[in-house]
């Protein structure tokens, strides 16, 4: 019970040219005497492979459904109820802090994407529509810095479907 007093959590993010599908070694030490240090000993430097929209589709669905609480890109939601420009549609319009993507520079721009599941659910849980959109970012300095501030913005219409 004691050791879960106070604890530390470092972690890092390898570049992805160094990624070569082999194990690396991971060393932890610390400077100070009596401290018990438990750490992994290391990662598999795996190359992303490139996923089908049914494959992201998938384990995005399966990031939602996981009880564990996912706070690794935080998001500000708005949903409205509007008639214009045509009856009975919602306006999603969702605003994330890009500070928690990972973006490749790349001269003065940042670039990299997102992937965005929607899902509309009936009453029981079940869902009636999804939709999956990525977003290819390209930033040059200009926009980077607005989006730090604002928030990187994307607004949908979504048609409200009936079980």
């Amino acid at each position: 019970m004691q050791d879960s007093d106070l604890t530390y959590t470092l972690g890092f993010y390898p570049d992805p040219n160094s990624l070569d599908n082999k194990f690396h070694d991971i060393k932890v030490e610390v400077n100070r005497k009596g401290l018990d240090v438990r750490y992994r000993r290391g990662y598999f430097a795996f190359r992303d492979e490139a996923h089908s929209d049914q494959q992201r589709r998938e384990e995005l669905a399966d990031a939602l459904w996981s009880p564990l609480d996912a706070t690794a890109i935080p998001l500000i939601m708005r949903l409205e109820h509007i008639d214009q420009p045509e009856p009975n549609l919602l306006r999603a319009y969702l605003a994330a802090d890009i500070r928690s993507l990972t973006l490749e520079r790349k001269d003065s721009h940042w670039v990299g994407g997102v992937d965005v599941l929607m899902i509309q659910q009936d009453k029981t849980g079940k869902i009636i529509d999804s939709s999956l959109q990525t977003l290819n970012l390209d930033l040059d300095k200009t926009n980077y810095e607005a989006v730090l501030k604002t928030g990187m913005p994307l607004g949908k219409y979504l048609r409200q479907k009936k079980d």
